[in-house]
């Protein structure tokens, strides 16, 4: 079972750190308390609290010299300030220094102070969620790479495009909109795949809506479930599992699409899954400079494929939180 949330609340106003501390104990939070911004900098350090709530006007240690080394400390810790100061140049300088959010004191409804502390810890865990899927995937580009080592099978060319994914995993980590998320993600799988054209549909409930598409003009903008029966889109995800296609043409039991512009009929899908088995996405690609696709375009695909699954999710969690309405 998972801890309650760590609160340390630091304020030098008695009354103030212990109606905040029995708010947030009536909805289970683990609270700690601070007198002072020394005492405060010192718990900070030993117990390293899932968020702060800091008062800035304070004896021996204020509020913006505890938010500045704190950060040093811990950078990714949600701090709030909740300051009677009121001053506008004191917000500007608080989120300079990396506070997450700043309320004013008095705080008269605590409904307040409870939808930013969870909007905070919300936000707080996504990151910590991305960062560790980040490592979890650069250790599975290390092990993979082992493994082409030990096989040594085209061992240069593979070794480049797997540490090339987790600089292309480095830059994705920053986007918090699906759309470019869409865009950067499509193109990032042409480039490792040599492919001149393909699409990426989100799975709505009813259908499939592209989100992205490298040539425009031939992929519809809505899918209704469903499905026709062989085809690609169907297959990819009826199956759960990346789709390698040399050539289309000696499939007897897939349907080709039928445009007349595909170069050749080597092609490749990639159902995006969630840790449910749930799909949440498909990617599909065609025309490979030096066609067909290979066995290796679709592994590294897949481990793509992987990724993509944890940001999407992650982007959608934070769009939720960022549109939940703020009753400030």
């Amino acid at each position: 079972m998972n801890s309650s949330p760590k609160i340390l609340i630091i304020d030098d106003e008695k009354h103030i750190r212990q109606s905040f501390a029995d708010y947030l104990e009536d909805r289970d939070y683990s609270v700690l308390l601070a007198e002072n911004g020394r005492i405060g900098f010192e718990m900070l350090r030993s117990v390293r609290p899932d968020l702060v709530l800091l008062d800035l006007r304070m004896p021996e240690m204020d509020g913006f010299e505890l938010l500045k080394e704190g950060k040093k400390l811990f950078p990714d810790l949600p701090i709030i300030i909740i300051s009677g100061a009121n001053l506008r140049a004191d917000v500007v300088r608080a989120l300079r220094y990396g506070a997450w959010d700043y309320l004013e004191k008095p705080v008269l409804d605590f409904s307040i102070l409870g939808h930013s502390v969870e909007k905070a810890l919300e936000k707080a865990r996504l990151k910590k969620e991305n960062k560790a899927y980040q490592k979890r995937l650069e250790f599975m580009v290390i092990e993979r790479t082992r493994e082409l080592e030990q096989a040594n099978t085209n061992l240069s060319h593979v070794n480049a495009r797997l540490h090339k994914i987790v600089e292309t995993t480095q830059k994705l980590t920053g986007c918090v909109d699906l759309k470019q998320f869409g865009l950067k993600i499509l193109g990032e799988y042409a480039s490792y795949m040599a492919a001149s054209g393909g699409s990426l549909y989100l799975v709505e409930e009813n259908g499939l809506r592209l989100m992205s598409s490298l040539d425009p003009g031939h992929a519809s903008a809505f899918l209704s479930f469903p499905l026709p029966e062989n085809s690609i889109l169907k297959i990819a995800i009826d199956g759960g599992q990346p789709l390698l296609i040399r050539n289309i043409e000696e499939e007897k039991c897939i349907t080709p699409s039928g445009w007349i512009d595909y170069t050749d009929g080597s092609l490749l899908a990639f159902p995006i899954c969630d840790s449910y088995g749930n799909d949440i996405a498909v990617i599909t690609l065609h025309g490979k400079n030096g066609a067909p696709f290979v066995e290796e375009d679709k592994e590294i695909g897949a481990i793509l494929a992987s990724y993509s699954c944890e940001t999407i999710r992650a982007i959608k969690a934070y769009e939720n939180t960022k549109n939940t309405p703020n009753w400030r």
